[in-house]
This record gives C-alpha cells, sequence and structure tokens, in this order.
C-alpha cells in the first residue's frame, strides 16, 4: 500500500467514475502506472484503454529494461506513441534496445508515434527498426535523433533507404543527424528530397546543398540546424538570396547554427539568415570582438540563444580578445529576443551585472572557475554616480553578485560549475 494512502482512501479510488480514472491514468509515466494498479486493482482494467496511454517513454532514470518490455507485451496494443531516449548511457548495450524494438514492432500494432533519440545503432537495431516500419502499419509520425544512417556489415541494413521508400517518407516528421549519422558515403545526402513532411532537420552543411535545401523548405521543412565539425570552405549559411526566397514561402522559418573546434570568420555568419540560436564549442582560434558584432548587426531581431563554450575535459583555445565584454554586452543589448545566455570563458562581476541590467534573461550560465571579481575602468566610463556605485557595490564577491542578478531577473540566480556547463554544451552540441 501506497504510504500516507489509507484503507478508507482505496475504498473511495476504487469507484471513482471511469473517466476520472483514466484521465488520472494518462498522465502518470509508465512506471508509475505498474505501481498504482498494483495497489489499486481495480483499476488495471482501465489500462487496458487508449484513453489511459499517451506517449509511452523510456529514459535511463526510468525504471529496468525488462519492466519496460513487460510494460510493452502486457499493453502494447493500447499504445500508439513510443518515445526511447537514453542519451548514448554507455551501460546501456545494444541488446537492450534491440529487444525494446523488437517488442515495439511485436506488441504495438497500433503504433502511431514513434521518437528514438540518442540510442546505440547497429545492424540488429536497424533491422528491428525495419520490423517496426512493416508491422505497424498505422505508423505516421517519426523522430529520429543522431541515428546511424548506415549499416557497418549488411549493405541492406541503411536506415536512409528503408525510410526514403514510398510507403515510409511521408512518415519522417523529424531527423537530427550528428557525426555519428554521417560516413560521405552521400554526399550531399539526396535521399532528403524523398521526405516530403520532413519539419524538423539538423545535418552538416555539405550533406544538404541549396537546391536540397530549397526543395525542402518549398515542402515541409519548418526547423534546420547546421552543424560543422570539420572545416567548411564555401559559403557555410547559404547566400541572402536563397534565404529571402524561403522566408517569402515560410515566414516562420527558423534555423540553428552549431560550430565546434573551427576557425571561425565573420563570412561565415551571413546577412539574411533567420538565425536564432549559434552555439560555438571548442574553437580553435579566438573569438574577435568583429565576429560578436556581426553576429549582433546580422541576427538582432531572430536571435533567441547564444552558447560560447568549451568542453572542460580537452584543450582550449583562451579567448584574449579584451574587447570582448563590451561587445557581449552590446549583443544583448541588441538581440532583442535573446532569452538564453552560455558563457564558458573568462568574464568579470561587472560585465555580469551589466549584461543582466541590459536584459532579463531566461537562462544565463556563467563559470564560477572563469569568474573575476573586477571592474573595468572603461565600464565605469560615461555612468551616472548611482550607477557606477551599484556596480562598485554588487561587484565585489559572488553572494552581492548572485543576489543583485537574482533581484534582475526575477528569479535565483547562481554561478555555475563546469560540470553544470559540459551538460549544457553536450546537450547545445546534439540540439
Amino acid at each position: 500500500m501506497c504510504s500516507g494512502i489509507t484503507a478508507v482512501d482505496i475504498q473511495r479510488l476504487n469507484y471513482l467514475p471511469s473517466l476520472v480514472v483514466s484521465r488520472i491514468l494518462l498522465y502518470l509515466p509508465w512506471q508509475d502506472k505498474l505501481s498504482v494498479v498494483e495497489t489499486l486493482p481495480s483499476w488495471e482494467p482501465h489500462l487496458c484503454y487508449p484513453t489511459s496511454w499517451s506517449e509511452l517513454q523510456y529514459t535511463r532514470e526510468q525504471g529496468t529494461v525488462q519492466q519496460f518490455i513487460q510494460c510493452l507485451q502486457k499493453y502494447g496494443k493500447y499504445i500508439s506513441a513510443v518515445c526511447i531516449d537514453v542519451r548514448y548511457d554507455s551501460g546501456f548495450q545494444l541488446q537492450a534496445i534491440n529487444q525494446i524494438l523488437n517488442n515495439v514492432a511485436t506488441f504495438c500494432p497500433h503504433l502511431q508515434h514513434v521518437k528514438l533519440w540518442d540510442i546505440h545503432w547497429d545492424d540488429d537495431v536497424m533491422r528491428a527498426f525495419g520490423d517496426i516500419l512493416e508491422n505497424c502499419t498505422q505508423l505516421r509520425d517519426i523522430s529520429l535523433r543522431q541515428p546511424v544512417l548506415w549499416g557497418s556489415v549488411d549493405h541492406h541494413s541503411c536506415l536512409l533507404a528503408m525510410l526514403a521508400r514510398p510507403e515510409h517518407s511521408e512518415k519522417v516528421r523529424e531527423l537530427m543527424l550528428g557525426g555519428v549519422s554521417l560516413d560521405g558515403r552521400d554526399r550531399p545526402l539526396q535521399s532528403l528530397s524523398q521526405f516530403s513532411q520532413l519539419r524538423v532537420l539538423r545535418v552538416r552543411r555539405e550533406e544538404l546543398s541549396d537546391v536540397l535545401l530549397m526543395h525542402l523548405s518549398t515542402n515541409s521543412l519548418e526547423r534546420l540546424t547546421l552543424f560543422q565539425d570539420t572545416d567548411y570552405l564555401g559559403a557555410l549559411t547559404y547566400s541572402p538570396g536563397l534565404w529571402q526566397h524561403v522566408l517569402a514561402q515560410k515566414p516562420n522559418f527558423c534555423v540553428g547554427l552549431v560550430l565546434y573546434n573551427l576557425t571561425i570568420l565573420r563570412t561565415m555568419f551571413s546577412a539574411q539568415v533567420p538565425l536564432i540560436t549559434i552555439v560555438l564549442v571548442d574553437l580553435s582560434t579566438s573569438l574577435t570582438k568583429g565576429i560578436l558584432d556581426t553576429i549582433a548587426h546580422n541576427y538582432h531581431k531572430t536571435l533567441e540563444t547564444f552558447v560560447c563554450a568549451k568542453d572542460s575535459t580537452k584543450d582550449y583555445t583562451e579567448l584574449n580578445d579584451r574587447r570582448l565584454p563590451a561587445s557581449l554586452i552590446d549583443l544583448v543589448h541588441k538581440c532583442t529576443r535573446l532569452h538564453t545566455l552560455v558563457y564558458g570563458f573568462a568574464i568579470s562581476s561587472a560585465t555580469v551585472l551589466l549584461i543582466a541590467s541590459e536584459r532579463k534573461l531566461s537562462q544565463f550560465v556563467i563559470s564560477a572557475d572563469q569568474l573575476s571579481l573586477e571592474i573595468d575602468g572603461e565600464q565605469l566610463e560615461n555612468r551616472e554616480p548611482d550607477f557606477t556605485n551599484w556596480l562598485v557595490t554588487n561587484k565585489s564577491s559572488v553572494s552581492s553578485l548572485e543576489t543583485e542578478v537574482s533581484y534582475q531577473f526575477g528569479y535565483d540566480w547562481t554561478v555555475a560549475n563546469d560540470e553544470i556547463i559540459s551538460d549544457l554544451v553536450n546537450d547545445y552540441w546534439h540540439f
């Protein structure tokens, strides 16, 4: 019996209307559903109705693989949506993924939506996913993040070929590719042209030609993330003319740009791109004032998220341009839609305060190890005495800084450790 629930409570719960019971069960995670019906056996029949199930989601934190498989075997026929998200957990074996997918293919005949996010792939997993495509005839919505597109041994285990078949191509709605997904066998990825209902795409720049982007945006594509982890000599963000054409058809089209361990140049950030997210990780050369100024100028109407950080486990290049603090403040001031700023390099407490005074950010992350309690003389120039006193008073300790920034933002704000920043960088690198 659940702690705190009396026999009288259970008796009352047993007589709740069916509609109420189904509604309660609908909003519970699968492992809680199973626990509830163990305590309240009279509720168990309600799990045999589709109205008691929303998306069946398995993550690293939710139960064991065997429990999840038992849930699929018992209730799979009532489930229409499944999401598997294990974020490349090194302890999560390929055999477990294969078992889960085989059971989805066998016991979920009414499956309509499937999401496979950051799972391990091999030829067996590809074949198990192929069984889902064949057996689940009502499937109409497929979302894949970081899939491996080509099998290592079996030539027929080609995920891209399976998805591009006429009977499946219109089901692909989200395809978030990463470095692990692409091995250069098909460049650009012409098979993408088959996905007429594709709404969200993440891909390397060289995998997506101008013609292919035009084709996809003419159909259903609404959001594109370009990631680059190898040097690219062409126009990284395409031409302004192409974006004028895309935006004429889809004014709300949006783009994210993720650059990893690259030499960055101002020319990479061309105008007209409806860029809402910029992620710069492990830059091999210094970020400069000129680049920040270009970003602020070109994307002041669109930019919502700006991430500039490093992988704490690797060697990195420090940012040495002393003009960066002023440019970072200027970027926050000019980009009127900016709500997220992650900055993992050296920053002064005065710069933090000036950023907080410019805009109420919903997420502002800086590294405690990179924070210096100081003020630049230039930051005091042309300031009112009261404002200068405010800066000097609140920049003197981490505690006073956190208190004042919390007041400016309207929520509890603290500086972050390197582990938090590393996790954030990893999330944004794969977003």
